[in-house]
Protein backbone atom coordinates (compact mmCIF):
# COMPACT_ATOMS: atom_id res chain seq x y z
CA UNK A 1 0.00 0.00 0.00
CA UNK A 2 1.05 3.43 -0.38
CA UNK A 3 0.89 6.69 1.35
CA UNK A 4 -2.49 7.37 2.88
CA UNK A 5 -4.24 9.67 4.67
CA UNK A 6 -6.79 9.55 7.51
CA UNK A 7 -9.94 11.24 9.00
CA UNK A 8 -10.65 12.31 12.58
CA UNK A 9 -12.93 8.49 12.73
CA UNK A 10 -10.11 6.24 12.03
CA UNK A 11 -7.87 8.16 14.68
CA UNK A 12 -10.91 8.44 17.20
CA UNK A 13 -11.61 4.59 16.63
CA UNK A 14 -7.62 3.71 17.15
CA UNK A 15 -7.80 5.31 20.12
CA UNK A 16 -11.43 4.72 21.91
CA UNK A 17 -11.55 0.89 22.26
CA UNK A 18 -15.60 1.46 21.26
CA UNK A 19 -16.02 -0.14 18.30
CA UNK A 20 -12.69 -3.26 18.20
CA UNK A 21 -13.53 -4.28 14.82
CA UNK A 22 -13.23 -0.80 13.53
CA UNK A 23 -10.13 -0.23 15.89
CA UNK A 24 -8.49 -3.41 14.57
CA UNK A 25 -8.85 -2.12 10.94
CA UNK A 26 -7.54 1.11 11.83
CA UNK A 27 -4.32 -0.65 13.63
CA UNK A 28 -4.23 -2.92 10.41
CA UNK A 29 -4.24 0.27 8.02
CA UNK A 30 -1.56 1.85 10.08
CA UNK A 31 0.48 -1.56 9.62
CA UNK A 32 0.15 -2.22 5.89
CA UNK A 33 0.53 1.55 4.77
CA UNK A 34 4.22 2.50 3.73
CA UNK A 35 3.15 6.28 5.37
CA UNK A 36 0.09 7.76 6.93
CA UNK A 37 -0.74 10.96 6.24
CA UNK A 38 -2.17 13.52 9.35
CA UNK A 39 -3.87 16.59 8.29
CA UNK A 40 -3.54 18.85 11.37
CA UNK A 41 -7.09 19.65 11.48
CA UNK A 42 -7.97 16.17 11.32
CA UNK A 43 -5.79 16.10 14.56
CA UNK A 44 -7.52 19.19 15.73
CA UNK A 45 -11.08 17.46 15.26
CA UNK A 46 -9.93 14.20 17.12
CA UNK A 47 -8.58 16.49 20.23
CA UNK A 48 -12.67 17.94 20.37
CA UNK A 49 -14.16 14.53 19.54
CA UNK A 50 -11.78 13.04 22.26
CA UNK A 51 -12.67 16.07 25.17
CA UNK A 52 -15.96 17.38 24.50
CA UNK A 53 -17.52 13.89 23.10
CA UNK A 54 -15.61 11.14 25.05
CA UNK A 55 -14.93 13.50 28.36
CA UNK A 56 -11.52 12.43 28.33
CA UNK A 57 -9.04 14.59 30.28
CA UNK A 58 -6.40 17.02 28.27
CA UNK A 59 -3.81 15.43 30.10
CA UNK A 60 -4.70 11.97 28.61
CA UNK A 61 -5.33 13.31 25.04
CA UNK A 62 -2.07 14.77 25.65
CA UNK A 63 0.02 11.67 26.39
CA UNK A 64 -1.98 9.79 23.86
CA UNK A 65 -0.83 11.51 21.23
CA UNK A 66 2.45 12.55 21.89
CA UNK A 67 2.82 8.52 22.70
CA UNK A 68 0.92 7.82 19.18
CA UNK A 69 3.45 10.77 17.33
CA UNK A 70 6.51 9.03 18.59
CA UNK A 71 6.21 5.61 17.87
CA UNK A 72 4.18 5.23 14.95
CA UNK A 73 7.54 5.47 12.29
CA UNK A 74 5.18 5.95 9.00
CA UNK A 75 3.24 9.49 9.64
CA UNK A 76 3.38 12.36 8.01
CA UNK A 77 2.60 15.40 9.95
CA UNK A 78 3.07 19.38 9.91
CA UNK A 79 5.54 18.63 12.89
CA UNK A 80 5.65 22.82 13.91
CA UNK A 81 1.90 22.92 14.04
CA UNK A 82 1.43 20.05 16.02
CA UNK A 83 3.97 20.99 18.49
CA UNK A 84 2.53 24.41 18.73
CA UNK A 85 -0.43 23.01 19.53
CA UNK A 86 0.57 20.10 21.69
CA UNK A 87 2.53 22.74 23.63
CA UNK A 88 -0.84 24.81 24.43
CA UNK A 89 -2.79 21.60 25.32
CA UNK A 90 0.19 20.76 28.04
CA UNK A 91 -0.92 23.80 29.27
CA UNK A 92 -4.32 22.96 29.83
CA UNK A 93 -5.28 25.19 26.85
CA UNK A 94 -7.01 24.29 23.44
CA UNK A 95 -4.88 22.43 20.91
CA UNK A 96 -6.46 24.62 18.52
CA UNK A 97 -5.52 28.11 19.62
CA UNK A 98 -2.11 26.71 19.70
CA UNK A 99 -2.08 25.43 15.69
CA UNK A 100 -4.37 28.61 15.01
CA UNK A 101 -1.76 31.05 16.68
CA UNK A 102 1.33 29.32 15.26
CA UNK A 103 -0.41 29.10 11.44
CA UNK A 104 -1.10 33.26 11.82
CA UNK A 105 2.62 33.74 12.70
CA UNK A 106 3.84 31.72 9.68
CA UNK A 107 1.09 33.83 7.60
CA UNK A 108 2.84 36.45 8.87
CA UNK A 109 1.50 38.21 12.01
CA UNK A 110 3.29 39.53 14.57
CA UNK A 111 0.10 39.25 16.78
CA UNK A 112 -2.68 36.65 17.47
CA UNK A 113 -5.77 38.46 18.21
CA UNK A 114 -8.96 36.71 20.73
CA UNK A 115 -11.57 37.10 22.60
CA UNK A 116 -10.30 34.24 24.80
CA UNK A 117 -8.74 35.03 28.29
CA UNK A 118 -7.68 32.03 28.99
CA UNK A 119 -5.93 31.12 25.21
CA UNK A 120 -4.21 34.93 25.29
CA UNK A 121 -2.97 33.94 28.89
CA UNK A 122 -1.70 30.70 27.45
CA UNK A 123 -0.41 31.92 24.11
CA UNK A 124 2.16 34.56 26.14
CA UNK A 125 3.06 32.38 28.74
CA UNK A 126 4.22 29.85 25.68
CA UNK A 127 5.77 33.34 24.23
CA UNK A 128 3.09 34.38 21.55
CA UNK A 129 1.89 37.98 21.37
CA UNK A 130 -1.61 37.59 21.81
CA UNK A 131 -3.80 39.98 22.27
CA UNK A 132 -7.27 39.75 24.11
CA UNK A 133 -10.30 41.83 22.33
CA UNK A 134 -12.97 43.44 24.58
CA UNK A 135 -16.24 43.83 22.89
CA UNK A 136 -17.51 47.69 24.43
CA UNK A 137 -20.86 48.64 23.70
CA UNK A 138 -21.44 52.10 21.48
CA UNK A 139 -24.34 53.96 22.74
Amino acid sequence: MSTVAVDTHVLVRLFVDDDPAQQQAAIALLDSADAVAIPTTVLMETVWVLHRGYRIPKADILALLQNFLAFIPNLLVQSNEIDAGLALLAAKGDFADGVHAFNGGMLGARRFATFDRRATTLLQQNGVDALLLTATLVE
